[in-house]
């Protein structure tokens, strides 16, 4: 598996507004080849500017480049840029490790 990191400061006031906006990116995000899943983390801070990653997972490293020759990038990009401080900080990077418990199972999880 392969993962795109996306680090964003939150415009103040718009942390609700930007995590609406990647939910309306998955319908189109879900149509990629080989698209796994998002999600997103948020660090805990003091200050009006929310600074969350979102990460985005690919079964390969090139379906994650794939996705880039379409038109996915680009309106995910346009829509949460609406809601954060400058452009993002984008990276690719190898999943050397996932696990995910099933939705239902509500035994607690440490890392």
């Amino acid at each position: 598996m392969y993962g795109r990191t996306w680090r964003f400061t939150i415009l103040p006031g718009k942390l609700d507004e930007f995590v609406e906006s990647v939910r309306t990116l998955l319908p189109d995000a879900k149509k990629e080849r080989g698209f796994r899943g998002f999600i997103i983390l948020r660090n805990p801070s003091i200050d009006q500017k929310p600074r969350c990653m979102l990460i985005g997972l690919w079964q390969s490293r090139a379906h994650l480049r794939a996705s880039d020759e379409g038109l996915f990038l680009p309106r995910a990009l346009a829509h949460l840029i609406t809601c954060s401080e400058g452009y993002p900080v984008i990276q690719e990077q190898d999943v050397l490790l996932s696990e995910v418990a099933p939705e239902h199972d509500d035994r607690l999880l440490s890392c």
